[in-house]
């Protein structure tokens, strides 16, 4: 078989291919070693713009090789130190912009009836699951609280990064709860309690009733604040379990293995799980820190116990919780401002219009 050499023209035409691949191959090297740094780092802000950029070069890369018919060369697109860890977050990142993304189209419609209620809370607010408890509840609660959760999902997104479902489950004397799973914060459960959510009227008096005793935080004494008051609050403990699985990951903790810091050796419940409340209860030590710094640096004269509900006082768990639903409604404080700048400086807000 004699060989036939490309004509000049041909050979210009791959050279030039070519060469527009390695271009591509390198602008994927470099988010892949900015992704890998960022997470060192810890920079999740960071981290979340460089898999945006990653994400659309990978894109780029994809498309030019299907035009031109070129393989696509995945060795060349390999860098030191973005192993599968940081291929995991960078993939779970993108996918959930895309849910992000998708749900901020149609955030601003409210639903109005019972029958939307269930498409709602799983396609635009992330619920795995509504379970059949939930629709025992006060329709026009029901309503008004899957109203409040678009609205908070769409600001900040953490239901989309949880396998969560909502239920209507008495516990106690709860008014509601979020219920997480040890080994995996981001698997959490919101229940509305059916006691507390069988009348609205009901629900209404006993909210304003625990805001002017001041157990609850501020809020304005109306109907929309005070039916979104409590689930605003459980809404505040869904997103500090996100940053709880966060600093998992950060420590070495992994999806498929979960529980592989879990002693068995122990029988004692705190003493076998004891590395995973060790981290969660630094990341609430951090957060009521972190807030109260805030506070004090706009106002060197804030008083804590001025500014805090009872409920805030009885652990920095429910402080978290009750900061959080006073920065989203209408009448922040002291805490509530503090809480709004810090959610701006940790970059969990997605969307705030």
């Amino acid at each position: 078989m004699t060989y036939q050499p490309y004509d000049k023209e041909t050979n210009d035409k791959v050279y030039k291919e070519s060469q527009r691949q390695r271009y591509l191959e390198r602008k994927v090297r470099e988010s892949k070693r900015e992704c890998a740094m960022l997470d060192k780092l810890g920079d999740k802000e960071g981290f979340d713009k460089a898999a945006e950029r990653l994400k659309q070069r990978e894109q780029a890369l994809k498309q030019y090789t299907q035009k031109t018919g070129r393989a696509r060369k995945g060795d060349r697109e390999q860098v030191n130190g973005f192993d599968w860890n940081v291929r995991a977050k960078a993939t779970a990142r993108s996918k959930i912009d895309q849910v992000i993304a998708k749900h901020e189209r149609n955030a601003t419609i409210e639903v109005s009836t019972i029958d939307q209620v269930k498409n709602a809370l799983v396609e635009r607010v992330g619920f795995s699951e509504v379970e059949k408890s939930f629709f025992s509840i006060d329709s026009n609660l029901m309503i008004a609280n899957t109203n409040q959760l678009l609205k908070l999902e769409q600001k900040f997104g953490v239901i989309h990064r949880s396998e969560g479902t909502i239920s209507s489950l008495n516990n106690g004397r709860a008014i509601a709860y979020v219920r997480k799973k040890i080994i995996d914060p981001s698997k959490q459960n919101l229940s509305l309690c059916p006691k507390a959510y069988a009348n609205k009227q009901q629900h209404i008096a006993n909210a304003a009733a625990m805001i002017k005793s001041g157990w609850s935080m501020p809020a304005a004494l109306v109907d929309e604040e005070l039916m979104a008051y409590t689930v605003t609050h459980e809404y505040g403990h869904i997103l500090q379990n996100i940053l709880i699985r966060e600093e998992f990951e950060k420590n070495g903790w992994t999806d498929n293995a979960a529980n592989a810091f879990v002693n068995f050796l122990k029988i004692d419940k705190r003493a076998r799980f004891k590395w995973y409340y060790t981290l969660e209860k630094k990341v609430q030590n951090n957060c009521y820190k972190e807030i109260i710094a805030i506070a004090k640096e706009y106002n060197p004269q804030f008083n804590l116990l001025e500014c805090c509900s009872e409920y805030a006082k009885s652990n920095k768990a429910e402080f978290f919780a009750e900061v959080f639903a006073n920065s989203q409604l209408s009448k922040p404080n002291a805490l509530g401002e503090a809480m709004n700048i810090w959610l701006k400086r940790k970059g969990l807000i997605r969307n705030d219009t």
